[in-house]
């Protein structure tokens, strides 16, 4: 099985609108179908959708890795 993409480039230009409607609608029953499988999902820079009971669909949202050599409230650490 091919490991494309779910959404192309940016990069690679602005779509002609027919084509980028026919992209979106791609994507999303790509995704609708892994869901329907049992199968997660995983939208990047987003979090995870999974398989939730009764045809429901939860998200894992993505956390944002804690920044090296940011503040906490003023407090310095001991190690360097």
């Amino acid at each position: 099985m091919s490991r494309k993409p779910f959404i192309p480039d940016a990069n690679s230009g602005p779509a002609p609108e027919p084509a980028a409607a026919d992209e979106l609608d791609a994507a999303v029953h790509q995704i609708l179908q892994k869901l329907k499988e049992g199968k997660a999902v995983r939208l990047p820079g987003l979090g995870t959708l999974r398989p939730g009971p009764e045809k429901s669909v939860l998200l894992e949202i993505l956390r944002a890795p804690a920044q090296r050599g940011a503040s906490h409230g003023g407090k310095k650490s001991g190690r360097r």
